[in-house]
């Protein structure tokens, strides 16, 4: 033991300061690094002490002042790397706050295991047996160690380090990317929310956070973004900038490609927490504009969502092309919208917007020679939405509204089928 502080409330900034002065005062070096270790929140921050405190973290604003404030008086520029072995740390905001901290930033995107994968054992060694090693090759050490770490202890991990001398570039191109996507987009909003959708999420991320590089990489392959050269461009760019900040980004999560960097990006307002994201020195780059933007477009376009799913079967049959579709007609011809492919299994989900309501069936066929029409040999089939086996199931449908398990068997009809091609003045989006 050192010295008897006392209790101390670790999640207090002032107790970082004293932590920080100590070490400088009595540890004197060429390059200094600093590693919390504790729970993390991601931007909003990290230490918290339920014994001592409040139970609340420290937050970032706090967090990267103290760090500064001991720097200055210690006549010390920055850290040569600042490492958190905590959750949800490698965060873009977080980065940006610490970008006057630190050359480096070393953090996990995930949420950690509750004993250590920080590997210490095997970078130590290798700093010990190079002591003049730089900062940039001991934050490059460092997540191949947590990588190591994790496969032996069976945990789920990830660790990336940053130079945060390139954040400033970043934030410009993330200030552009937001920018393009809100006066770009038109009507295509819905295709920012399905890149949202798609880009990963596990039970070992905040639900909020997006992985940068991941969602700028699916907002380049939605239908009709990826077709408007400013947005595709203000991806590219970023991906670049991503690119060029990212040292280095290790994970041992199967099938989960992580960039290095997240984003708070949360789509509805219950989700956001504005006023304290407000405080971040990255909310006046323009990412929390595009936000409000966001989050204010996406909830109005829900509102009038419709979302059907269910299973088409054919009994005794494999399906080979099916299709779902609403028709809005009932006779020998059937005007058939939103032809939506189902699965081979028969698993389908059509989702369109509406304003208004709509009269219609749902239906579907498999569409055996992949001709785009019903054929006479070619089976048919209806949900039988009141289960009374008559096809008399014309539903009113309303924005907003959900169908689950509507499920259709097919058999064969002698019914035409023509699809129809929707007005530009549509309530269907």
């Amino acid at each position: 033991m050192l010295a008897n502080k006392g209790t101390k409330d670790m999640s207090d900034p002032q107790t970082l300061r004293e932590f920080l002065n100590y070490g400088f005062s009595n540890y004197p070096a060429k390059k200094y690094m600093l590693i919390i270790d504790d729970h993390g929140g991601g931007w909003r921050g990290a230490c918290e002490d339920e014994q001592n405190g409040s139970g609340n973290l420290m937050t970032m604003v706090d967090m990267a002042a103290a760090i500064r404030q001991s720097l200055t008086s210690a006549g010390i520029d920055k850290f040569d790397v600042i490492t958190f072995h905590a959750c949800l740390m490698s965060m873009v905001e977080v980065a940006y706050e610490l970008r006057n901290c630190a050359n480096y930033l070393v953090a996990s995107e995930f949420s950690m295991p509750m004993e250590s994968v920080l590997g210490a054992d095997m970078w130590l060694t290798e700093l010990t047996g190079n002591p003049t090693m730089s900062g940039n090759e001991l934050a490059n050490a460092i997540p191949p160690a947590v990588y190591q770490a994790g496969q032996t202890k069976q945990k789920i991990v990830h660790m990336a380090a940053t130079d945060l001398s390139k954040m400033q570039r970043l934030a410009s191109k993330i200030d552009n990317f937001g920018t393009q996507l809100h006066t770009s987009a038109g009507d295509y909003w819905l295709e920012v929310l399905d890149a949202w959708i798609n880009t990963h999420t596990t039970n070992y991320d905040d639900p909020a956070n997006v992985d940068l590089r991941e969602f700028a990489m699916k907002v380049k392959q939605e239908p009709n973004l990826q077709n408007i050269n400013l947005i595709r461009y203000a991806c590219d760019s970023v991906i670049a900038a991503l690119n060029d900040a990212i040292e280095i980004t290790n994970t041992n999560a199967p099938a989960l490609p992580r960039g290095g960097l997240t984003i708070y990006m949360p789509y509805r307002t219950a989700m956001y927490e504005e006023t304290n994201y407000g405080r971040l020195a990255f909310a006046q780059v323009g990412w929390a504009g595009f936000l409000n933007d966001f989050i204010g477009t996406i909830e109005q376009l829900l509102s009038n969502v419709i979302t059907i799913s269910g299973t088409i079967t054919w009994a005794g049959h494999t399906l080979t092309h099916p299709y779902a579709f609403l028709d809005t007609s009932h006779s020998v011809y059937i005007y058939g919208i939103l032809p939506t492919p189902a699965s081979t299994s028969g698993a389908y989900t059509m989702q369109f917007q509406l304003n208004g309501t709509l009269e219609a069936y749902i239906e579907a066929w498999d569409d055996l020679d992949n001709d785009g029409s019903i054929d006479n040999d070619e089976p048919l089939g209806y949900y039988d939405a009141n289960n009374n086996d008559q096809w008399d199931d014309m539903l009113n449908l309303q924005g907003g509204q959900t169908i689950t398990n509507a499920n259709i068997p097919l058999f064969l009809s002698r019914f035409k089928f023509t699809t129809r091609r929707l007005p530009e003045d549509s309530a269907i989006k």
